[in-house]
């Protein structure tokens, strides 16, 4: 793999690491505190809520497994 791969890869991990933290703080803050009104819209509702609830923790899970790959590819 070549410098601008390499470097590429980074910031294709960083950019989908920070993506994912946002919505982490994201749900947290909505979690935590009553007073915070974000209205969700309603394809969230059936991801969280429907029967393909499972489909989703896969796709966040290979997600998850592609930015890891990325970020050692790149810094390797």
């Amino acid at each position: 793999m070549n410098r601008l791969g390499r470097i590429l890869a980074v910031l294709a991990a960083l950019v989908g690491i920070v993506v994912g933290l946002a919505g982490v703080v994201r749900s947290a803050a909505l979690a935590a505190d009553e007073r915070v009104v974000w209205p969700l819209p309603q394809w969230w509702d059936d991801l969280n809520e429907g029967s393909v609830w499972w489909v989703v923790a896969i796709v966040a899970a290979g997600v998850t497994l592609a930015a890891i790959a990325c970020l050692v590819l790149g810094l390797r």
